[in-house]
């Protein structure tokens, strides 16, 4: 029975390692492909801050500049994150834990839109399903760094 136990958990571990890496080969490839959707999220909860204004988006860096950031984590995160890689399953389940933090922000905050997580992709009708979403995702990351093999 304990060796059942083991063997099931051998393959969960396995299994969320070989989503997240699909997860974000996923968010790189259609963010990059459909960026607008990113852009324009990104864009509307900047201007909830009182620090930005419309005039520091006419060059578009601030929100070119958080654009290139995600996209190299979530590049990194696709590439390095394997069951021998411990600090890339620490960074993922922070990285997740930061999403989840931005979701409920842009919740409470009440920011219109899609978050373009996915690209155009998955468009997020209500931001309770990305809570919830990020929630699980949060969840299996943390199951992972709970049972990193050390």
């Amino acid at each position: 029975m304990q060796k059942l136990i083991i063997l099931i958990s051998n393959n969960l571990y396995l299994e969320l390692i070989i989503s997240f890496r699909l997860m974000w080969f996923i968010s790189v490839v259609f963010k990059i492909l459909m960026p607008k959707t990113a852009f324009t999220w990104i864009r509307s909860f900047l201007l909830k801050f009182h620090y930005f204004n419309i005039s520091t988006f006419n060059s578009m860096q601030p929100i070119w500049t958080i654009f290139i950031i995600v996209l190299t984590v979530e590049s990194l995160l696709f590439v390095f994150i394997n069951t021998k890689n411990r600090l890339f399953i620490y960074i993922n389940f922070f990285v997740l834990l930061f999403f989840l933090f931005i979701s409920i922000l842009a919740y409470v905050m009440e920011i219109p839109g899609s978050c373009g997580c996915f690209g155009a992709l998955i468009v997020w009708q209500n931001d309770l399903y990305k809570i919830l979403f990020n929630l699980i995702l949060t969840g299996g990351a943390f199951y992972l760094v709970y049972n990193h093999k050390k």
